[in-house]
């Protein structure tokens, strides 16, 4: 039964696939007021930390890219952001998606950093996206486009990534937002137990991370920017033309030993 719900899954994003090479999507903002709501979500926090990598903490690193990313976005024209949470508080997943909903949100980013029982794990960035035809498409072209700029930073690209569990969506955040029909993804910037990772986020040393979580949170603005179209007078930038890379295949289905 497992194995039969997996490859309905994959039948599904290849139906999909080929519906996005000829009937390319674009996403539009769907809010009342016409801005574009983005709500941004820092994984774990309060009695739930994360992955527990000595110095490095995920509910903490969360949150602190997470409130720099919500205010390079609001450097943006007619742009509306939130946080699920904006301090160490404990926050349910489907409260996490709820709250977006009651946002009108367009967009919904939800911030990892990933951890493995697997010590040979390959260190690097991947992007989850649903198994819901109607949002593989815009969400696959999201997470190219994330991908393709923490590239630029030097982390090593794992790829776009699905998951499936026994009610669709493995990842509580990404079912939600399916059957709410909200477009959104889940960012594993990299690994906390990956020597490369850590040396990356330099190695313990507090100033360093910092200046690292700034300028991934800025890649993350980016992306989701030339995503959503949007453009900035203050910063004198315009993605309203942006044309999204392809989509480099295969989507890959979640794995612990890769």
């Amino acid at each position: 039964m497992r194995k039969s719900r997996f490859w309905t899954a994959v039948c599904l994003l290849l139906v999909s696939a080929l519906l996005l090479a000829v009937f390319p999507m674009q996403t539009e903002a769907k809010s009342a007021d016409g801005k574009t709501v983005i709500v941004i979500d820092p994984g774990h926090g309060g009695s739930d930390p994360g992955a527990q990598e000595p110095p490095f903490g995920e509910g903490a690193m969360t949150l602190y890219l997470s409130l720099w990313e919500a205010q390079y976005l609001q450097c943006y024209d007619n742009v509306e952001v939130y946080l699920t949470r904006t301090d160490d508080s404990s926050v349910g997943l489907k409260e996490r998606v709820n709250f977006a909903v009651s946002k009108h949100a367009d967009f919904f980013a939800c911030n990892h950093f990933n951890d493995s029982e697997n010590p040979a794990v390959s260190g690097g960035s991947e992007v989850y996206v649903s198994i819901n035809q109607s949002l593989f498409p815009q969400e696959a072209f999201f997470a190219q486009t994330e991908l393709d700029e923490l590239s630029t930073l030097g982390l090593n690209v794992r790829g776009i990534k699905f998951r499936v569990g026994d009610h669709g969506d493995y990842y509580s955040v990404l079912r939600n937002c399916s059957k709410n029909g909200l477009e959104g993804a889940i960012i594993e910037h990299c690994f906390l137990n990956n020597e490369n990772d850590r040396k990356y986020l330099g190695g313990g040393d507090t100033a360093a991370l910092q200046n690292v979580l700034q300028t991934m949170a800025y890649a993350d603005a980016r992306a989701i920017a030339k995503h959503l179209h949007l453009k900035s007078t203050i910063m004198g930038v315009d993605y309203t033309d942006y044309q999204e890379s392809e989509i480099t295949w295969p989507v890959l289905p979640f794995s612990a030993d890769m």
